[in-house]
């Protein structure tokens, strides 16, 4: 009588591999790599208020199959500074940009330039209305990070116990093949 086993599928311990030596662990450590210079106020210079005007229309299909339409503001005064603002409708956006909406923001520009440019952009440079909390954006930012990454490092203890424990049922398995063989 002849013992059969049941197929093994490799799939998903080809994905938890991938997830976690292409994903999980690269983002937890660059998430441990940004500065805490990032997250407080004094990190950043101030550069004073700027005014920037609407001057084109931006589209995209987002990976959810919902169109964005971003409206590219930039600097008046030449600096070649920009940002962007989504809009809702394709309507409102052609209009800002037909008006030459302007817009005034406070900028502010990082102090301490990362040696890698992973999410950096996101802190390079802030556009803030006239008399928003820069502290308060940043400690959102903080938050978002901080969640990121203990989900992160959630998951690649989860993939260690998880791999630790293949080992040692792979250990066991041999070891009971190696007595029966004895036998």
């Amino acid at each position: 009588m002849e013992c059969r086993s049941k197929p093994k599928h490799k799939a998903p311990r080809v994905l938890m591999a991938f997830l976690f030596y292409g994903v999980s662990l690269p983002l937890a450590v660059f998430l441990s790599l940004m500065p805490d210079s990032w997250f407080s106020a004094g990190g950043y210079e101030d550069l004073g208020e700027r005014e920037f005007v609407a001057s084109q229309v931006s589209s995209r299909v987002s990976r959810h199959q919902r169109m964005r339409r971003k409206v590219i503001f930039r600097a008046t005064d030449g600096s070649g500074l920009e940002f962007k603002i989504e809009y809702p409708h394709r309507i409102d956006a052609q209009r800002a940009v037909e008006s030459r909406e302007t817009i005034r923001r406070h900028m502010y520009a990082v102090l301490e330039k990362p040696p890698f440019r992973f999410f950096f952009h996101q802190f390079e440079t802030q556009f803030l209305p006239p008399g928003a909390d820069l502290q308060s954006r940043l400690d959102a930012f903080r938050t978002e990070v901080t969640f990121t990454r203990r989900i992160s490092l959630v998951y690649s203890a989860a993939y260690g116990a998880y791999a630790a424990a293949a080992f040692l049922r792979l250990r066991r398995n041999q070891q009971a093949e190696d007595r029966r063989e004895v036998l």
